[in-house]
């Protein structure tokens, strides 16, 4: 049997990678916790086609060279030299923290204004894709009110997506690695 193995790069899609190699869930599991959403049918058939791995690592908090290293380490491909060491130059993963554009402060960010929660892990596992919601909710929102969305990953993908639309968005990491992530219209 002559059958070509998928190349493991960071443009490699997620749902192609497990696809070819079933096996690499649990490695990706075991590099991040984040991953076990993997698991979700609604993200293995929404997200998981068009993410990259370079995107789930940066959902994951994992640099790219790191993930795609070690996934090829485990599907037995060659590892390039040096792939897993850190680089010098800052992480190419989305740090947590703020997440407006040119505006570095979160001075926006009052706890006390949240109007609206949304427990994204909750949707997916009613097998609903959060992204609807959220967008639909923040568009709703009142100027000088705040959308506080849970999720048990980095929702990199989603504040990409409030982003383009000028929602300004805070991301800040909980106990047990959960995220919470603050949503604003007002662009005062």
């Amino acid at each position: 049997m002559s059958e070509v193995q998928l190349p493991i790069t960071p443009e490699t899609q997620v749902a192609a990678l497990l696809d070819a190699y079933p096996n690499l869930e649990a490695v990706l599991i075991e590099i991040a916790p984040a991953f076990k959403n993997l698991r979700n049918p609604v993200l293995r058939r929404t997200i998981a086609k068009v993410a990259t791995l370079d995107r789930a690592a940066k959902v994951a908090g994992v640099p790219p060279r790191e993930l795609v290293a070690k996934l090829r380490d485990a599907a037995g491909q060659p590892v390039e030299a040096g792939a897993v060491e850190p680089t010098a130059s800052a992480p190419s993963y989305a740090p947590l923290g703020c997440h407006a554009p040119d505006q570095p402060s979160c001075d926006w960010l009052s706890e006390s204004q949240i109007t609206e929660t949304i427990d994204a892990d909750a949707l997916l596992a009613e097998g609903v894709s959060p992204v609807g919601k959220v967008l639909s909710v923040a568009r709703a929102l009142p100027s000088d009110a705040t959308l506080s969305v849970t999720v048990s990953f980095r929702p990199i993908p989603l504040i990409e997506t409030l982003q383009q639309q000028g929602f300004r968005t805070y991301c800040r990491e909980n106990n047990a690695g959960t995220c919470e992530l603050f949503v604003s219209n007002d662009t005062k």
